[in-house]
């Protein structure tokens, strides 16, 4: 197989579906530059890998052994899935946080007289943000590691199986 071929396919069915996430990033480093955790968006990362497994397994699904087809196809979609699980988790955990913080401002707004109040309620909810970003920093991480396995898999069986021909 031509490395031209891999090339074009790589940039077809991989780097074309990573172009949110990179441009998210590049976006987020230029005009906040943040450190290398901060810039990476979880929500961009798992829709452009949830679209890369699933061009992956429609090109595992075109091998002429059909029982490589049918296992690397239940890989991919299910890892098509577990990207998109990550993305409805990083969704509610980020609406989980914009709801805290409104309830706050919201506090603060309507009973500026009650301050013992707003302490205990602005305290819970800054709790609330910290368990959310935490949970959106692990579920970064392990998407990060997972694609960074997946992609180099994906090119690995394009040129031993040729994939999508």
């Amino acid at each position: 197989m031509s490395m031209k071929k891999v090339f074009s396919w790589s940039t077809k069915y991989i780097l074309f579906p990573l172009i949110p996430f990179l441009l998210g990033s590049l976006m987020r480093y230029f005009y906040q530059e943040l450190t290398f955790w901060s810039i990476l968006d979880p929500s961009d990362l798992s829709f452009s890998m949830t679209i890369i497994c699933f061009l992956a397994a429609i090109s595992a699904r075109k091998l002429r052994d059909e029982d490589l087809a049918d296992g690397l196809s239940i890989v991919f979609f299910g890892l098509m899935f577990t990207f998109l699980v990550a993305f409805v988790c990083v969704g509610a955990a980020h609406m989980e946080i914009e709801e805290s913080l409104m309830s706050s401002i919201e506090d603060i707004n309507d009973k500026p007289e009650n301050y013992i109040n707003i302490n205990q309620t602005i305290s819970h909810n800054l709790q609330i943000i910290e368990k959310s970003e935490a949970r959106l920093s692990k579920i970064t991480k392990f998407e990060v590691v997972l694609s960074c396995i997946t992609i180099p898999s994906i090119i690995i069986l394009k040129i031993r199986y040729k994939l999508g021909e």
